[in-house]
C-alpha cells in the first residue's frame, strides 16, 4: 500500500470547504499521487465518496473516527 505524501486538515471547516480544499489539493498532485484528507464535518462521509466517483478519482479508504473526525485516503486520476 502507497504510503500517504501529502495531508490535508480541513478540522473545523465545515461543507462545501473540505471538498473544495481537497480539489484544490489534489490539482497540485501528479496522476497516481495520494493525498490524506483529516476532517471533522459529518457531511465528508457522504460528500467524499461522490466527489471522487464524480470527478474520478480513487478514494482508497475513508474512516470514520473517534471524536466526529474522519480520515479520507485519494488517490488522483488521470485529469
Amino acid at each position: 500500500m502507497q504510503e500517504s505524501a501529502h495531508f490535508l486538515d480541513t478540522l473545523g471547516r465545515a461543507c462545501p470547504l473540505p471538498i473544495l480544499m481537497t480539489a484544490k489539493a489534489l490539482m497540485q498532485l501528479s496522476v497516481g499521487q495520494v493525498l490524506e484528507v483529516l476532517g471533522d464535518d459529518p457531511a465528508i462521509a457522504e460528500d467524499m465518496p461522490v466527489y471522487c466517483y464524480r470527478s474520478g478519482h480513487r478514494l482508497l479508504s475513508l474512516v470514520e473516527e473517534e471524536g466526529g473526525r474522519v480520515r479520507c485516503r485519494i488517490e488522483k486520476a488521470v485529469r
